[in-house]
């Protein structure tokens, strides 16, 4: 992976790609400068998504993204995929939450979307090969979910990633608010999306 690849690596928490740089844990950025996010196999790739535990997840309620933006004279090239995650059963004590109101979700890139990762893979190392200066970006995003109780006023996110099935999680973001890191129309962008639960989802 080239450095300038892993400079830019975004690690975001909110359905709009809020920037959660600013929260990234100290293991999480020794983290990002070891992922090989280009040469992953991404039916290897896990992640792991903490929310209060209010919000229930489900499929499709978290996203993960990789993009690449030209830079300079190639400021017109860009490259972007996001898929839809799936959430996957996660062992007793197999990632311990950051406090006692928080829950953590497995997740997972579907079989039938990988892969689109992949082709984008092979499309920014042939950029690459080409020369072409640009960035790359990785998020995760909460882009869903049900709550009960009282509607949520805050959502607060921690993210974990997993490169292999021997890798263990690395903390990436932890308990990263969205009121405090961004403006109140992307809050209620990002809590609009949240939902009452229906009485089967709430545990």
């Amino acid at each position: 992976m080239t450095s300038s690849y892993i400079s830019a690596l975004v690690l975001s928490l909110a359905a709009l790609a809020l920037s959660a740089c600013s929260g990234v844990s100290p293991a999480g950025m020794i983290a990002a400068r070891n992922l090989d996010p280009l040469g992953t196999d991404p039916a290897s790739i896990a992640v792991a998504v903490g929310v209060p535990r209010s919000v229930q997840l489900r499929d499709g309620d978290a996203e993960f993204k990789m993009s690449f933006q030209g830079t300079g004279s190639d400021v017109g090239v860009q490259r972007e995929q996001a898929v839809m995650l799936e959430l996957v059963p996660a062992d007793a004590g197999q990632i311990q939450p950051n406090g006692p109101d928080e829950h953590v979700f497995l997740a997972r890139i579907p079989d039938d979307k990988t892969g689109s990762i992949a082709t984008l893979q092979n499309d920014i190392k042939q950029l690459r090969a080409s020369d072409v200066q640009g960035q790359g970006s990785l998020a995760i995003s909460v882009t869903g979910g049900c709550y009960t109780g009282d509607a949520p006023t805050d959502l607060t996110v921690s993210t974990w990633i997993q490169t292999g099935p021997r890798q263990r999680f690395v903390p990436l973001t932890r308990s990263q608010s969205v009121a405090r890191n961004t403006d109140a129309a992307t809050v209620n962008a990002v809590l609009d999306r949240l939902s009452p639960c229906n009485p089967d989802q709430s545990n």
